[in-house]
């Protein structure tokens, strides 16, 4: 399972805030077992010096495990969320891998003899991963889609065919309001394959 780390801006463990923290903790790890997150931790930082947020960003970036999905808290325990954090804070990002197999459907007919991943569909698994990313910061996630608005700058490297392993980065790079974007890269054994910038809407899942 993915690992999730909270991270607490100041002591908020000792503070009067600090059932907050607890009761976030709390329900984000029951929400996080339907989404097929692993349990939460907690990293806290105290910028002793009052710098600003440039120290505090700094501080958070050296504190936390690489490859986890992020929630930074601040002083009351409310998410942070502002685009200015987001862009000094530059390990914020998300990791999924697909195994691509020749039992995929789409491999049938495209094409004949030469079976090779659509180019829309790697964009899809880059979609999807950003959704997943962005899904832990709601209270109930499972009342929320994000669905794309834009696709930009995109570059295929390199064909996507059955056996390879897809490793999908996704980084925040802002977000206002309900708009989302990030920077998309997915990499096989290393090698750049696919590469794009990726606008998305946070929006009420429609309930049937």
């Amino acid at each position: 399972m993915l690992g999730v780390t909270i991270c607490a801006v100041g002591r908020l463990r000792q503070s009067p805030e600090a059932v907050l923290v607890s009761d976030y903790i709390s329900r984000f790890n029951k929400l996080g077992r339907q989404l097929g997150l692993g349990p939460a931790s907690i990293v806290e930082v105290e910028d002793k010096t009052n710098s600003g947020i440039s120290a505090e960003a700094t501080l958070l970036e050296k504190s936390i495990p690489k490859n986890s999905v992020v929630c930074i808290l601040d002083e009351n325990g409310k998410a942070i969320t502002s685009p200015d954090f987001a862009a000094l804070f530059s390990n914020w990002n998300d990791n999924a891998i697909k195994n691509v197999t020749i039992n995929e459907p789409f491999f049938q007919g495209h094409f004949p003899g030469q079976p090779v991943m659509p180019g829309v569909l790697s964009l899809e698994s880059m979609a999807q991963a950003t959704a997943f990313f962005m899904l832990h910061e709601l209270d109930d996630p499972l009342k929320k889609n994000m669905f794309i608005s834009g696709v930009d700058k995109v570059r295929y490297r390199r064909l996507i065919t059955p056996g390879d392993t897809l490793n999908i980065n996704i980084k925040l790079v802002s977000k206002k309001l309900t708009l989302y974007k990030f920077d998309g890269t997915i990499k096989i054994d290393g090698q750049l394959a696919v590469q794009a910038k990726i606008s998305s809407n946070l929006v009420d899942r429609v309930e049937v």
